[in-house]
């Protein structure tokens, strides 16, 4: 309820007969210039002059505004958009096979001293065809990686102020950090890609790099014909390409870094899974043709299926392999294997006709959870891929269980799941 006011109380006191006031009736001219117009010309022009000024940094602003900084994400929210954005790319891509690669990094020239990361997949006998990564592919998985860390890439900017003339395939204007692929891939044959130089209109001198550096600008350069593969589903080259995009992304930025020593391959853990009878199928159990001499089984399925895997996993039931050029040896039981992003293999992949088409493959869909320790929620991971990508919450030595939904197809299904974990 509002308070009502106080009643307004008026005094009247009479004043002598002979009371005079102490100001004069009116003022003389002179004294009206000295005393009054004076004072207020002199506030007219302050006003004026104040409006001016700010009419004057109003035009500057908006000619050249100032970047508002993003607030920092957390480690935790940074890791969830890399782990997306990997997830995306794994979506229709298969690895070679994560227990055989093994990741090197080493400073080339050709990247303006960045380093240079490669996955290292065991040569196959015999000719295969020769791929690059695909342009449109690699462009969006650099801009979500930039998004990951606050910046806000245009796609397809093209500087035409001397003295630099070309196209970058992503750039934060405001923020001066950019992204550039160098190389466009050709198809000569049926199954042969060459590599060429880009267009003189769109490819980026070292007098043009150096010039941008000179503004201010933190250039990542990419040479598109140092990541190829033997298939064109491969995804080892789309990860090397990552690792460097979050090399570069770390060195220049304030916030948290995103490790991804768990995804280098040169740790994994390897876990029993053999399909048997056990198996409980929600819907018709598909045909199996078992691989005489391997371990591997060709499920062909019919009609759409599911079944879950269940690891109540153990420390000792884990086999923890450390992967070198020439040999496996395993790695001591007291390493740690969390606190990095990591990458599992599900010990089923999908097998097509003819591997090298682009035609849409089969959904494969994969929905992982493990329960939370007491006060955390569970960990959830759902992907269309047979390789899903974890945060540093995942640890591969507690028990979690792993659903998969199968459409229509062939199927090949292995007796181990791997874990690449970290190396430190």
């Amino acid at each position: 309820m509002k308070r009502k006011p106080a009643p307004l109380r008026i005094e009247h006191r009479p004043l002598p007969r002979d009371y005079a006031p102490r100001y004069p009736v009116a003022l003389a001219p002179s004294e009206y210039r000295e005393l009054v117009a004076r004072r207020n010309h002199e506030r007219v022009r302050a006003l004026l002059a104040a409006g001016i000024a700010c009419l004057v940094v109003e035009r500057a602003v908006a000619q050249e505004p100032v970047p508002k900084r993003a607030p920092v994400a957390t480690l935790r929210e940074r890791e969830t958009q890399v782990v997306r954005a990997l997830q995306v790319v794994a979506e229709d891509r298969e690895l070679w096979g994560l227990d055989k690669l093994r990741h090197a990094a080493r400073t080339s020239e050709t990247t303006r001293g960045s380093a240079r990361h490669q996955v290292h997949v065991p040569l196959t006998f015999g000719s295969a065809p020769f791929y690059f990564l695909e342009r449109g592919a690699t462009t969006r998985l650099a801009a979500e990686l930039f998004r990951a860390y606050g910046l806000e890439p245009e796609l397809g900017v093209r500087l035409d102020e001397e003295p630099v003339h070309t196209v970058l395939e992503g750039a934060d204007r405001a923020r001066k950090v950019a992204f550039k692929l160098m190389g466009r891939a050709r198809s000569t044959e049926p199954y042969e890609t060459v590599m060429e130089p880009e267009p003189p209109a769109d490819d980026l001198s070292t007098e043009e790099s150096d010039a941008l550096a000179k503004q201010g600008w933190k250039l990542q350069m990419i040479e598109m014909a140092e990541y190829g593969s033997e298939q064109l589903r491969d995804l080892e080259p789309y990860l090397a390409y990552a690792f460097g995009i979050v090399d570069f992304l770390n060195s220049i930025d304030d916030g948290p870094d995103v490790d991804l020593l768990g995804l280098h391959f040169t740790r994994h853990l390897a876990l029993d899974c053999p399909l048997g009878a056990a198996f409980a199928w929600k819907g018709d159990a598909p045909k199996l043709e078992p691989d005489e001499g391997t371990q591997t089984t060709r499920l062909v399925v019919a009609r759409p299926t599911s079944f879950t895997l269940s690891f109540p996993v153990e420390a000792t039931r884990a086999r923890r392999t450390t992967t070198r050029p020439d040999r496996t040896d395993p790695f001591p039981e007291t390493a740690p294997v969390t606190g990095a992003i990591t990458c599992l293999q599900l010990p089923i992949t999908r097998v097509f006709e003819h591997p090298d088409s682009a035609a849409p493959r089969q959904r494969m869909k994969a929905r992982l959870v493990q329960e939370g320790l007491p006060g955390a929620l569970p960990f959830v991971v759902e992907a269309n891929a047979s390789v899903l990508f974890l945060g540093s919450d995942f640890d591969p030595l507690r028990a979690f269980t792993i659903e998969l939904e199968l459409d229509p197809g062939r199927y090949v299904y292995t007796r181990e799941l791997f874990v690449s974990v970290p190396r430190r």
